[in-house]
């Protein structure tokens, strides 16, 4: 072994020594995981009134949701604002309100993904494989429409026309559409404290750091 990638090897190793050290020092270390509909589709679905689009999924660990990513804009000049909702699962169908997050106001004319973050009683605790509908509320945009990216297998999505910005406590499903949505969810998975850490690894120099752990390889 030349003695270049011999020097690269011993920084790998010991970055994966520390990394292991750093894990029993900080058992409380939490990770996000995503569940939904993470790729970009093709199709769209369009609104021109206040609506709410939920679709369906189950995350693979239970955790506490911390924010929802949805493909969502305007068809034209304008803007309107919306929140991401969910509820409980009964029969496949969309229940009881769990949780809504902060508003965020969309006005791009082009495809975009925006980030809507849950604060609060809203951050609620989710169970791993329990099927949650999720998805937009938008207000009336208007003269415009609002669009979100979606797939298009039939009867994925469930929709219900209601005044925004207040989030039914019970869902009343008015039909169901193709989907699901362009839209998921970030959660920080359980397990761990609590105790949120910052890594930082350069491989060049041989440093690698985690919360107060260092760990030097030359």
């Amino acid at each position: 072994m030349s003695s270049r990638l011999k020097n690269i090897f011993n920084k790998v190793t010991a970055a994966v020594v520390a990394v292991a050290f750093l894990f029993a020092l900080n058992p409380g270390i939490a990770f996000a995981a995503t569940f939904g509909q993470t790729s970009d589709n093709g199709n769209t679905q369009t609104f021109s009134a206040a609506r709410m689009y939920l679709s369906s999924a189950a995350p693979a660990s239970s955790g506490t949701v911390t924010s929802a990513t949805c493909r969502n804009w305007v068809s034209a000049t304008g803007s309107y604002s919306s929140k991401v909702v969910v509820y409980t699962n009964l029969a496949g169908t969309p229940v009881t309100s769990l949780a809504e997050s902060d508003a965020v106001t969309v006005s791009a004319t082009a495809e975009q993904a925006n980030v809507y973050a849950f604060s609060g009683a809203n951050q609620i605790a989710i169970v791993s494989g329990t099927t949650y509908w999720f998805g937009i509320f938008a207000a009336d945009p208007g003269t415009p429409s609002f669009v979100i990216s979606r797939a298009n297998t039939a009867a994925q999505v469930h929709f219900m026309s209601t005044a925004y910005p207040t989030v039914p406590a019970t869902f009343t499903s008015g039909g169901t559409a193709a989907g699901p949505h362009d839209c998921f969810i970030t959660y920080t998975e359980a397990g761990g404290g609590g105790a949120t850490t910052t890594a930082q690894l350069r491989i060049g120099s041989g440093l690698l750091q985690w919360g107060s752990g260092m760990l030097y390889s030359r």
